[in-house]
C-alpha cells in the first residue's frame, strides 16, 4: 500500500513543467495545457462539438508555434556554446591527466634510480671501508702509501656517482621547471580562450534572444491585429443585429405607445366622471363639517369662560390658603416661643431643687 502511494506521489510530482530547464518537458507541458483546456471547455458545453471545430481547437497557435521554434533555436545555440567551452576545459583535463600520469613514471623511474643508486654506493661505500683494516694492519710505508692512494681513487669515483646522480636531478628539476611554465602559459592561454569563448557566446545569445524575442513580437502583433479584425468582424454583426433589434423594438414602442394613449383617453374620461361625483359629495361633506365646526367652537368658547371663572375662584382660595398658612406658622413660632420658655424655667427649677435638697442632705 505505501509502496503504491509512493509511486502515486511520484507520479504526481514528475508532472511536466512549464518552468523546467528542459526543452522536451515544456513542450510537453504546454500539450497538457491544451488538452486540459480543451477537457474543461467541453464539460461547460451542452451540444456536442463538431469535427470542424474540434480540428480547429486542437491547432496550435502561431505564437506557441514561434515559442517552440525560437526554444529550439536558442537551445541549439546554447549547446554548441557549451561545446566550445567544455571542448577547452576536456583538453585541459585531458593534458593534466597525461601530464599527472607522466609525473607518476618520471617519479617512479627517479625512486628505481635512487635505489640502484643507493644500492651500489652502499657496496662500494662497503668496499672501501673494508680496506682500512688491511691498511692498518700493514707496516710498510710503500703498500700504505699505495694502498691510501687507491681509497683516494675510490672515494673519488663514489663522490663522481653521486655527483652525476646530483646533477641528473638537478637537470629534471630544471626540466619540469620549464614543463611547468610551459603549463601556466598554456593554462593562461586556454583561459584566455575560454574567456573569450564565453564572451563570444555571451554576444551570440545576446543576439539570438533578440533575434527571437522579435520574431515573437511580430508573431503577437500578427496575432493582435488577426484577433483585432475578427473582433471587429463580430461587433460589426452585433451591431447590425442591435440597430435591427433597435427598429422592431420602436415599432412595437410606437404600436404600444397608441394602444396606451387610447387606453388612458378612456381612462381619463372615466376618471373625470369620478371626479365630478366626488367634488359633489366632498363639498357637501365640507357645509356638515363647517356646521360642525361652528358649534364646536361655541361650545369651546363657552368651556372657555368656564375655565376663566373657576381659575378665579381657584385663585382667590389659595389667597386665602397663604394668609391662613401665614397665620399658622406665626402661632407655631409664638408656641414655640412658649415651649423654650418653659424648658427653661423646668430646668432652671430642676437645678434649684437638686441644690435644695443636696443642701437638705448635708444638714441631715
Amino acid at each position: 500500500m505505501s509502496n503504491n502511494t509512493h509511486s502515486l506521489e511520484e507520479g504526481e510530482v514528475s508532472e511536466p513543467q512549464i518552468t523546467s530547464s528542459d526543452p522536451n518537458e515544456r513542450k510537453l507541458a504546454r500539450q497538457l495545457r491544451i488538452q486540459k483546456r480543451l477537457q474543461s471547455s467541453k464539460k461547460y458545453q451542452k451540444k456536442e462539438v463538431s469535427k470542424e471545430e474540434q480540428e480547429k481547437a486542437d491547432e496550435r497557435t502561431l505564437l506557441e508555434k514561434q515559442l517552440d521554434n525560437s526554444e529550439d533555436q536558442l537551445e541549439k545555440l546554447s549547446l554548441e556554446g557549451k561545446e566550445l567551452i567544455t571542448n577547452v576545459c576536456v583538453a585541459n583535463d585531458a593534458r593534466e591527466i597525461k601530464r599527472r600520469e607522466d609525473e607518476i613514471a618520471a617519479k617512479q623511474r627517479r625512486l628505481e634510480r635512487l635505489e640502484e643508486e643507493t644500492n651500489a654506493s652502499l657496496e662500494h661505500y662497503q668496499e672501501v671501508n673494508s680496506k682500512w683494516e688491511v691498511i692498518l694492519a700493514s707496516n710498510d710505508p710503500l703498500d700504505i702509501h699505495h694502498a691510501i692512494e687507491q681509497q683516494k681513487i675510490k672515494c673519488g669515483e663514489l663522490i663522481a656517482q653521486k655527483d652525476m646522480l646530483i646533477a641528473e636531478l638537478k637537470k629534471e628539476l630544471k626540466i619540469a621547471d620549464e614543463c611547468f611554465d610551459k603549463d601556466q602559459k598554456k593554462q593562461k592561454e586556454d583561459l584566455w580562450l575560454l574567456a573569450e569563448r564565453i564572451d563570444s557566446q555571451v554576444k551570440v545569445m545576446k543576439r539570438a534572444y533578440k533575434q527571437e524575442l522579435k520574431l515573437i513580437e511580430d508573431v503577437m502583433d500578427s496575432e493582435r491585429t488577426q484577433l483585432m479584425e475578427a473582433n471587429n468582424k463580430k461587433w460589426e454583426s452585433l451591431y447590425r443585429e442591435r440597430s435591427q433589434l433597435e427598429e422592431k423594438h420602436m415599432d412595437l414602442k410606437f404600436k404600444a405607445v397608441d394602444e396606451h394613449e387610447d387606453a388612458i383617453y378612456q381612462v381619463a374620461v372615466e376618471h373625470q366622471e369620478k371626479f365630478r361625483e366626488i367634488k359633489i359629495k366632498l363639498e357637501t361633506d365640507i357645509q356638515i363639517l363647517q356646521q360642525e365646526l361652528e358649534q364646536v367652537k361655541a361650545q369651546c368658547l363657552m368651556n372657555s369662560e368656564k375655565l376663566v371663572y373657576n381659575f378665579q375662584v381657584l385663585k382667590k382660595r389659595e389667597e386665602e390658603n397663604l394668609i391662613v398658612r401665614a397665620e399658622q406658622k406665626r402661632r407655631i413660632n409664638r408656641l414655640r416661643d412658649n415651649v423654650n420658655a418653659l424648658r427653661k424655667k423646668v430646668a432652671e427649677t430642676e437645678k434649684s431643687m437638686n441644690s435644695e435638697s443636696t443642701k437638705l442632705t448635708e444638714e441631715i
